[in-house]
């Protein structure tokens, strides 16, 4: 009895071998450490809320699991399915990657790991689904090219201005000990008190973007307010601190957004960190900063359509 169950348990795992089924050298307790259970539901909607059929959502599954034999495998597991208005997933496994397409929409993604949760990763940044329970599938209409009339300004604040329509002036810190022994948290080194934005132009200031959650925020503004802008944008060091130990795609806790004026020209921008901090670094970094800005190129015109990723 004792030859017939081994030959059969090696016939067995012979079968899953030819399933598709890739091994691993993983241990059993690591192998169900490494799964978790993904719930995610929501609307599937425009940039303007409206609901959208049709969607075709295209799901691939990995998951991890142990063999008495080989040890740790993984299996790879695709769905395609139909949604009209709404989705709802709930699986159990390593990483889980969803992709939505629909005729005359851009494409767009979401992208989550046991390893990585609660973060998920989309094409313009990640978001946080710590007690979340709902995340919006937003997809934007295709424009035109020539509906996309907006310049894009690229750089970092040790740039210095180079025309460019804002200007950053970055005020140094004080470095604070955090106990009587001068200990000091490596943070904050190199942060600065504050970090303030001007506008490099006649009639201008700023109107701060507070993101959405599940909209990407660049794309999302469409068209600046015409009215409500301040002279300066100050970052100060409580909220820099927050944006350095951010993930670098965090789309929250890691940018700022705005709206901006210049010389009666409207556009939208956002700010990072240009690297986010990692604990264990041997020498801090100095304090740089990594901005995109999009303006319009006529005067007056509020109309700020773009689809270009740029909150990573």
């Amino acid at each position: 009895m004792r030859i017939l169950f081994v030959s059969v348990l090696l016939i067995a795992v012979g079968l899953i071998g030819g399933c598709g089924i890739i091994t691993a050298p993983v241990s059993g307790p690591a192998a169900v450490a490494s799964n978790m259970n993904f719930s995610l539901q929501g609307p599937v909607v425009d940039q303007n809320d409206k609901p959208l059929d049709g969607v075709l959502m295209s799901q691939r599954l990995r998951h991890r699991f142990w063999t008495p034999v080989r040890g740790g495998a993984e299996t790879n597991e695709s769905k395609l399915r139909v949604m009209d208005g709404q989705y709802s997933v709930s699986e159990r496994g390593a990483t889980l990657d969803l992709s939505f397409t629909c005729d005359g929409y851009y494409h767009t993604s979401y992208s989550m790991s046991a390893a990585d949760w609660p973060m998920v990763s989309t094409p313009y940044g990640a978001w946080n689904m710590k007690g979340v329970g709902v995340l919006p599938v937003v997809m934007y209409a295709m424009v035109p090219r020539d509906e996309m009339n907006l310049m894009i300004y690229e750089g970092r604040s040790s740039d210095g201005p180079h025309n460019r329509p804002i200007s950053l002036e970055i005020e140094k810190g004080e470095l604070r000990a955090r106990n009587s022994a001068g200990d000091i948290d490596p943070v904050d080194v190199n942060l600065p008190a504050k970090v303030t934005l001007r506008v490099n132009g006649k009639e201008g200031g700023f109107v701060r973007v507070e993101p959405r959650f599940g909209y990407a925020p660049m794309q999302a503004c469409e068209a600046a307010p015409e009215s409500g802008y301040e002279p300066t944008l100050v970052i100060d060091r409580e909220r820099l601190r927050e944006m350095r130990l951010a993930r670098g795609d965090d789309i929250v806790n890691g940018h700022e957004y705005f709206y901006f004026r210049s010389d009666g020209r409207y556009g939208k921008g956002m700010i990072a960190w240009s690297s986010t901090f990692a604990r264990g670094e041997k020498e801090p970094r100095a304090a740089e900063f990594r901005y995109v800005l999009f303006q319009a190129r006529e005067v007056g015109d509020r109309r700020l359509v773009s689809r270009r990723v740029i909150s990573k």
